[in-house]
């Protein structure tokens, strides 16, 4: 909404999520400091005790959470068809902690209830951990 609200110079009450593209729209430039993550979640289920599922995802990863799986982290150039599950490889540990990061800043600022849904809490709790830490072995 952000972004279509300063297309059309319409001035915004400054609550809506999201963030405003207009200047990579208009410039082709991605202003300084611009991160390109975006965050998507499942609609509910039917079925309140269980989330569907949460994903930060950049032009390459997707880290997804459910509360009914394992966390998922698909590299998409890697595997276009998003079959295999990277989330164990060492080389990612990095990747795999910032993208949790980035999900727990999403879920804080815009109060997200998957977020906070238990299972998906305790998998950010140990995916956002440094590489090396306990929680983390």
């Amino acid at each position: 909404l952000p972004t279509m609200m300063a297309l059309m110079n319409v001035r915004s009450a400054g609550r809506e999520d999201g963030r405003d593209c207009s200047t990579i729209i208009k410039t082709g430039k991605t202003p300084n400091g611009w991160r390109d993550i975006t965050f998507l979640r499942s609609t509910s289920r039917a079925n309140n005790d269980q989330v569907g599922w949460i994903a930060a995802v950049t032009p390459r990863y997707k880290l997804v959470l459910s509360s009914s799986d394992e966390p998922w982290l698909l590299d998409l150039e890697e595997d276009p068809d998003e079959l295999k599950n990277f989330i164990h490889d060492p080389r990612r540990k990095d990747l795999v902690t910032s993208l949790a990061r980035d999900l727990v800043a999403y879920g804080k600022t815009f109060k997200d209830p998957y977020c906070a849904s238990p299972a998906v809490k305790s998998q950010l709790s140990a995916l956002s951990s440094p590489p090396g830490s306990p929680s983390r072995q």
